[in-house]
């Protein structure tokens, strides 16, 4: 877990409140050092109370909010929390 990514998620604006709620279990599974976060569709699903279509929803959101992007094996997703509408966050 990751306390910056979880801090970013919570302080993003204009999401709905399952993209949201969605964007935070993400954060929660956030590798620090890798940027990754290591969750399926169905845990995030089960996490989120919903089904796998209304995440995959969430996530075509996100994407295209810029605040995700698929990893290049399409199996994880990479937040995009090191980068914010002021620059650069600090590590």
């Amino acid at each position: 877990m990751s306390l910056r990514a979880s801090h970013w998620a919570m302080g993003q604006k204009d999401l709905t409140p399952l993209s949201k709620l969605v964007l935070i279990h993400m954060a929660d599974c956030h590798s620090g050092q890798t940027g990754r976060c290591e969750v399926t569709v169905d845990d995030l699903a089960d996490l989120c109370g919903v089904t796998c279509a209304a995440v995959n929803a969430c996530l075509d959101e996100l994407c295209a909010r810029g605040l995700i992007v698929p990893a290049s094996d399409g199996l994880e997703f990479l937040l995009s929390c090191g980068q914010s509408e002021d620059g650069p966050a600090d590590e």
